[in-house]
């Protein structure tokens, strides 16, 4: 009971709204149909960056944890890596680990399952 949304909005309060390129957020589909995303409906926002780095570790990650989002991903195409944000607090994410290609990635949400790093980067 898992909804992948692309590139749709998630209400971040204050009249905000970011449109991630990847949050899974809980229950199907059809429940988004009539509404925006909230926090509490989301447990994972990727973020695909090359020259937006900055901003989405910066920007995007402090507002990712204050809004109480548990995951945030970034994949680093400049980097080729994977960056996990975890542990949410008001001043940002506590937990961040880096991740190389070879590596994989447990899902937190998801039990365990795991996510092979290689298969988030575009090939060379």
């Amino acid at each position: 009971d898992w909804s992948v949304r692309e590139e749709k909005a998630l209400a971040l309060g204050d009249r905000r709204e970011r449109y991630p390129d990847v949050a899974v957020a809980r229950g199907g589909d059809a429940e988004y149909d009539d509404r925006i995303a909230e926090p509490a409906d989301v447990v994972l926002v990727i973020e695909v960056s090359d020259t937006t780095l900055a901003t989405d570790r910066d920007v995007k990650g402090l507002e990712y944890a204050v809004a109480g989002i548990p995951e945030y991903w970034i994949v680093n195409l400049t980097d080729r890596s994977l960056e996990v944000y975890r542990e949410p607090t008001p001043s940002g994410y506590g937990l961040r680990t880096i991740f190389a290609p070879g590596d994989q990635v447990p899902v937190e949400f998801a039990g365990s399952a795991l996510v092979a790093v290689a298969d988030l980067l575009p090939l060379h």
